[in-house]
């Protein structure tokens, strides 16, 4: 079923990808870099390989100066700045890593907003994240063998009209939809969700 599944897909994106974050429990999160990648070896890994290529000749001057970053702004900026090029240094490192958007690979990201309902209502209210949209050739080509990674920052963010500073666990969610030769295919389901419990922890200065 998988290999028949893949070279039968019905539309271009052939897939949607779904994660959302909650914007309560005294914290959110800001997303910096999303990524698609892939088990090796497959068909186009000779022209894969000279895509990232190209990319890494980019971003390489990046990842070289990061983690020099806070000594050529100065040491009296602070620990803040030492915090940015150790951010900056891993997103470099995950993009390269990533599959590239070579032709017909023309994967892209984009923002989402929901409403979720639950029994439980810390489970409950707006959740925003991203959704990645995945070519049909992408699938073709590589089946089952796509994975993907989402870089994100956590933000305290206290209730409006209140000084609390608590931060309390709170869910991810995640699902996905692949648009089939005869119909959508959703997992876990077009209303479920895989959830994954976050709980940050606040550094005391």
């Amino acid at each position: 079923m998988g290999e028949e599944l893949w070279t039968n897909l019905k539309s271009d994106p052939a897939a949607r990808v779904y994660m959302f974050f909650p914007v309560s429990g005294g914290w959110r999160i800001k997303e910096l870099t999303a990524t698609v990648k892939y088990l090796s070896p497959v068909p186009k890994q000779q022209s894969l390989w000279e895509k990232a290529a190209q990319e890494w000749q980019v971003l390489s001057p990046i990842v070289q100066d990061a983690s020099t970053l806070a000594d050529a702004i100065g040491p009296e900026v602070g620990v803040p700045v030492q915090g940015a090029a150790k951010t900056l240094d891993a997103l470099a490192k995950l993009k390269i890593t990533s599959l590239p958007q070579s032709e017909g690979f023309n994967w892209s990201v984009g923002k989402v907003t929901f409403g979720h309902q639950d029994t439980d209502p810390k489970r409950s209210g707006v959740m925003q994240g991203v959704v990645w949209e995945l070519p049909k050739a992408m699938f073709t080509e590589l089946g089952g063998r796509l994975t993907g990674s989402l870089a994100v920052t956590f933000i305290p963010c206290s209730k409006q009209g209140t000084d609390s500073n608590t931060v309390e666990p709170r869910d991810l969610l995640a699902h996905a939809v692949v648009y089939g030769p005869d119909a959508e295919i959703w997992a876990p389901a077009e209303r479920q969700f895989v959830h994954l419990t976050l709980s940050p922890v606040t550094k005391q200065t």
